[in-house]
């Protein structure tokens, strides 16, 4: 029989609760099972609608220690061996100074701390390094050159794709036991060649951007306030959006963590060759970009000195410890008939669809004009219309002569360029708000209007639009109240298109609508490519290794394992992926990860 709290919630089975919790069983007092009753039932949680599942009852492993807390630091403490030894002893270690000149050949050279002749090594000798990797953007997403430090030596690796035209290669680090300290640590990982092997390594990565995320990071509200203060004391040289918490908080980046932490700026002016810049480029400036990647090394090393022990204070457990490093090596196996095959089906799908809404809108478009040339339509009658510009051209005009202004202004050349994103499409749509017809305000972008003392139900503060005119001047009218449409950013945000995944459930709910019947294909149709249009760009872009076979390889997703203020994980492209829908073009990219054999993939979500 199911076991329920108190205030109705099922809870594990009493066999499964003596595995886990033994004799122990904290009850609440009545006070306090009275008080979380009537605090539930003011919102309407009773627990008497949860329906009761089954009883679940099975054999678990031994608790590692004498109860579950003892028992996940004990593990942890295992895992962490040897990791968290090498990460205390580099925090408190000292560098030697960056080489004044680097070899230029392929492969790694050690650069001993007692100054003697450089040598040729197979990857950093030492157990704890900082490493930085750098990339030809133009070329590939292989690396180029690398550098590494300990606290013996510095080293540095080439491309042979720089050095000779060669073929391109990911960068060396052993499969020994391996501490290695980077800034945005997943971003080196994936350049690392023992990084693709399901046969884990003993190489470990830890990201000072995590670190510093989780002591010093700006949530995603302060964020965008963050960025519009360091721009207005870049141009005026004084901002009126001034926090007492940016003095202690910043963005992610080196330069900003570094002039947070470290109290100096770093010039990443160099950066752009890498990635801008051609391979020859690049090699005819070898010394001054070797320089450039030294330097971040070192800064890196400096941040990790600083920032270790105030990440140890704020998150003092061995298991977050634990927990960062094992985050650290997650890997997806593909094969490329998986991975091709689903964005080829997926490109297919979105052009065929494209077409087709873009076709239905030049009809619409066409639909509008060819009635308001003969007379049958008066924009100003339409609440929709009448915000577009049905000026015609003068006499001098030398094309569209017979077309108004906003449709003129639609053309490329003598193409007529007119999608979902056009500003035009909402009004042809007639689409509306919670049956409130949408308007596109010059400044705050896509809203709604109403009169006021209309019944609107909205989370944002409405403008008032005194003496509206139409934007052809043929209308005029007082008092509307303008709403912007809610973003997901906050109510200081701008919508620019309401076509967009972010508006997907207002959609299938009927928030966003039209009663206009030629609007449902429309409307199902940006259901449909709003997925895929929001991640093709990032999904082409993935970094795909594949095997010797050329028929599987893994991808090594760009995971922030601290990228939240909370401390939650951040990757803009796997874990923001929803569940496959059959109306959502691209949203089964999780089927594209196929397990080898022997191994199976399991799912687990902490939504709830």
């Amino acid at each position: 029989m199911s076991r329920k709290n108190a205030v109705g919630i099922p809870l594990i089975s009493e066999y499964l609760r003596e595995q886990l919790f033994g004799d122990l069983e904290n009850l609440p007092s009545k006070t306090a099972r009275d008080e979380a009753k009537r605090q539930l039932e003011s919102f309407n949680l009773s627990g008497s609608n949860i329906p009761t599942p089954p009883t679940i009852e099975f054999d678990l492993p031994p608790l590692e220690g004498e109860d579950l807390e003892k028992h996940f630091q004990n593990i942890s403490i295992q895992r962490s061996k040897p990791y968290l030894d090498l990460a205390e002893a580099l925090a408190r270690t000292t560098i030697p100074p960056i080489p004044s000149e680097f070899i230029f050949k392929c492969g790694w050279t050690c650069y001993p701390m007692d100054g003697s002749e450089p040598y040729s090594v197979p990857y950093p000798l030492e157990m704890a390094i900082v490493y930085d990797v750098e990339v030809a953007v133009t070329s590939s997403n292989y690396p180029v050159m690398a550098c590494a430090v300990s606290s013996v030596a510095w080293y540095f690796w080439v491309s042979p794709k720089l050095v000779s035209n060669g073929s391109d290669t990911l960068c060396p680090l052993g499969k020994s036991d391996k501490f290695v300290v980077a800034h945005y640590a997943s971003y080196d990982r994936a350049r690392t060649f023992e990084t693709y092997d399901l046969k884990l390594s003993g190489v470990r990565f830890w990201d000072t951007l995590s670190m510093h995320q989780c002591v010093a990071g700006l949530s995603s509200k302060q964020r965008p306030l963050s960025i519009k203060h360091n721009k207005a004391l870049d141009e005026q040289g004084e901002s009126p959006f001034y926090h007492d918490w940016l003095e202690v908080s910043s963005g992610n980046s080196l330069a900003e963590t570094s002039k947070l932490h470290l109290g100096f700026s770093i010039s990443k002016s160099d950066r752009d060759y890498f990635v801008t810049g051609t391979l020859l480029e690049i090699k005819n400036r070898f010394q001054q970009l070797a320089q450039y990647c030294a330097t971040d090394v070192k800064v890196t090393f400096q941040l990790y000195q600083v920032l270790w022990f105030r990440f140890k204070e704020k998150c003092p457990s061995v298991v977050t410890f634990c927990g960062m490093l094992q985050m650290g090596t997650a890997i997806l196996p593909v094969t490329r008939e998986s991975w091709y095959g689903y964005i080829n089906r997926c490109e297919e799908l979105f052009q065929s669809e494209r077409l087709k809404v873009n076709s239905h809108l030049q009809m619409l478009a066409d639909d509008a004009v060819s009635k308001f040339i003969s007379g049958e339509l008066d924009p100003n009658s339409d609440a929709w219309l009448r915000h577009l510009d049905w000026s015609m051209p003068s006499s001098r005009a030398k094309k569209h002569k017979d077309k108004p202004e906003w449709y003129r202004k639609l053309f490329k050349g003598d193409k007529l360029n007119l999608t979902v994103r056009s500003q035009c499409t909402p009004y042809l749509l007639r689409l509306s708000w919670m049956g409130f017809p949408l308007y596109h305000h010059k400044e705050r972008k896509w809203g709604f209007l109403a009169t006021p003392g209309a019944d609107v139900s909205s989370n944002t503060t409405p403008l008032l639009l005194e003496n509206f005119i139409s934007p052809d001047g043929g209308l005029s009218y007082v008092d509307t109240l303008y709403y912007p449409l809610p973003h997901k950013a906050g109510e200081n945000s701008n919508v620019g298109s309401p076509l967009s995944k972010d508006y997907l459930s207002e959609m299938e709910g009927g928030i966003l609508d039209s009663d206009f019947p030629e609007a449902k294909l429309a409307l199902q149709s940006a259901i449909s490519c709003a997925y895929w249009v929001s991640v093709q760009d990032r999904v082409k872009n993935q970094f795909v290794v594949l095997s010797s076979d050329n028929r599987t390889g893994f991808i090594c997703p760009q995971l922030i394992t601290a990228g939240t203020v909370t401390g939650r994980a951040v990757e803009n492209t796997w874990l923001t992926a929803a569940n496959p829908r059959a109306n959502r073009i691209g949203s089964e990219i999780k089927t594209t990860v196929r397990m080898p054999q022997g191994y199976v993939q399991i799912g687990a979500d902490v939504d709830s």
